[in-house]
């Protein structure tokens, strides 16, 4: 038989010095009673000596009851405090079960078993009427999708609350970057800079049935970049739940020395103000119809992957495109173009004839205006529309721009060069980097409607970023998927949707510098006006 715990033993002797005070004044009550029939009686009346015992035994009554209830509730405030501490060991060993639980034993949709399991297949089968019928295992889906549901009700606080902690890392380093940039040791902000509501709510993951598995959203969700990067390049940061908006504190007008014209002359004084970056947080989405012939029909990992490629794809492309062009208006984000949205510096390049040295020449100036507006150049890259780089990389440096040698060798050539060309050449992303430092990226999301002043609204110029791609902060939440059966049921077709909660702020419009004008018109190649890129 085990020892008895330190909460039984306190219990046993509350117990025991209950018993004693009862038995204490069950006696007492006793002797009352004997004393008062003699106070009544008329053949044994106490006598003054007996009262004033009784008297005494009274007081010391008083003073072993007072005695003993205080011992009682000595042990009252133990046992109390021994209860909780119980409740505290008994809560961490149902939390350790539980994650012992999640951990030791396998998540019910995984990579592994995506052929035996398709979490989009149990999904359709539990929201379309009629499809279950057509699966072998109809009650195996709803009871997969519960699992995954309860599975997810562990696994999502968990990383809800890592993604918090990581989001205010992650604003820290940035601030902690700028401040130590200008020699003030302070590490990041004062307040949490995420603004949250209760209604609507913004909490992820409600519905366990509508969280995609946690392989699909790790292998795709990260890694999955087409589309997207304008939005890669910027400082990808995570967004807390329930965040409503974001606010950023910024400089606007710094401190200032001078030189003292003559002793006990004025000392130069200028003071600090302060304004703040806001970001609302935006709704971004994507979805896919899929013929119930693929669900029925296909391996369950064919259909997870093209669902999830697909949706990741969309969702991808219009983070990019919000992140470059969004409006601010309309449920959009602010993007970076037009100019006017961050106040951005600008590069103007005209030239009716442009050849790529004299791009060149727009690229570096790019960079020297970023350079003495933001005073500081690190991760500073350009960002280009494929026909620019495809351009670029095939001019020459002749006067005429119809001969000589080759602008833009590969990483192996010694030729002379304007830019070196990644090795092979992508279609998007990286490309190359300038003799005099930054990277090269294109991004067919970049607009090709810009006036010769930059206007997206008209015109069929190019735009071209030089940007410290740091100071433009892209917040991103979980995703989460739904199922819509009834709209496509005329076609047997079910639509799957992916839902995101994204915002997008830039620190400093000066980290900023578009290169536009009538050399950014649409390029041809010199002496061959056919071609066009």
């Amino acid at each position: 038989m085990p020892d008895p715990t330190l909460l039984e033993q306190l219990t046993e002797q509350r117990k025991a010095k209950l018993d004693e005070l009862g038995s204490l004044i069950e006696n007492r009550n006793k002797e009352r009673d004997e004393f008062e029939a003699r106070e009544a009686s008329s053949d044994d009346k106490p006598s003054e000596e007996d009262r004033s015992a009784f008297d005494k035994a009274e007081e010391a009554y008083e003073a072993d009851k007072a005695a003993r209830k205080a011992d009682i509730e000595k042990l009252d405030r133990r046992i109390d405090d021994e209860e909780l501490q119980e409740r505290r060991r008994e809560e961490a060993a149902k939390a350790s079960r539980r994650s012992v639980s999640v951990t030791s034993e396998p998540l019910t949709y995984r990579k592994d078993n995506g052929k035996e399991v398709s979490y989009y297949l149990d999904l359709a089968a539990e929201m379309v009427p009629g499809l279950a019928s057509q699966m072998s295992d109809p009650a195996g889906a709803r009871e997969r999708l519960q699992r995954h549901a309860k599975e997810m009700e562990v696994e999502l606080p968990k990383r809800a609350q890592a993604r918090e902690q990581r989001a205010q890392a992650q604003i820290d380093d940035a601030e902690h970057e700028f401040r130590s940039s200008v020699g003030i040791r302070r590490r990041g902000l004062d307040e949490s800079p995420f603004e949250r509501r209760v209604n609507p709510n913004r909490t992820d993951g409600q519905g366990g049935f509508f969280v995609p598995p946690i392989w699909l959203i790790d292998d795709y969700i990260p890694a999955l970049r087409a589309g997207r990067v304008a939005a890669g390049l910027c400082r990808n940061l995570d967004l807390p739940q329930g965040t409503d908006s974001i606010n950023i504190p910024k400089v606007s007008t710094g401190t200032a020395t001078g030189v003292q014209t003559a002793d006990n002359q004025a000392v130069t004084s200028t003071d600090l103000t302060d304004t703040s970056v806001s970001a609302g947080v935006k709704t971004i989405a994507g979805q896919q119809d899929v013929a119930i012939q693929l669900i029925e029909q296909s391996p369950g990992q064919i259909i997870d992957q093209v669902i999830t490629e697909d949706l990741m794809a969309d969702y991808n492309q219009r983070v990019d495109v919000q992140t470059l062009l969004g409006t601010g208006s309309s449920g959009q984000l602010t993007g970076i173009l037009p100019v006017a949205n961050w106040s951005a510096n600008t590069v103007t390049w005209t030239t009716a004839s442009p050849l790529g040295i004299q791009y060149n020449r727009a690229l570096a100036a790019a960079a020297s205006k970023t350079s003495y507006s933001r005073y500081n150049l690190t991760n500073l890259n350009f960002l280009m529309h494929p026909r620019r780089w495809f351009w670029f990389a095939s001019e020459v440096d002749g006067a005429s721009g119809t001969s000589g040698r080759p602008l833009v060798n590969g990483e192996n050539v010694a030729l002379n060069t304007s830019a070196l060309e990644a090795d092979p050449a992508p279609f998007e992303g990286y490309v190359g980097h300038v003799p005099f430092g930054p990277n090269a990226y294109i991004d067919g999301n970049l607009p090709i409607v810009a006036t010769a002043a930059g206007a997206i609204t008209a015109g069929t110029n190019d735009l071209a970023l030089a940007a410290k791609w740091d100071d433009l902060w892209l917040f991103e939440g979980s995703v989460r998927t739904r199922v819509l059966p009834e709209v496509l049921s005329g076609t047997l077709q079910v639509r799957f949707q992916l839902y995101n909660y994204v915002a997008f702020l830039v620190r400093y419009g000066s980290s900023i510098t578009v290169i536009q004008g009538t050399g950014m018109a649409a390029p041809t190649a010199p002496g061959d006006t056919s071609i066009t890129f």
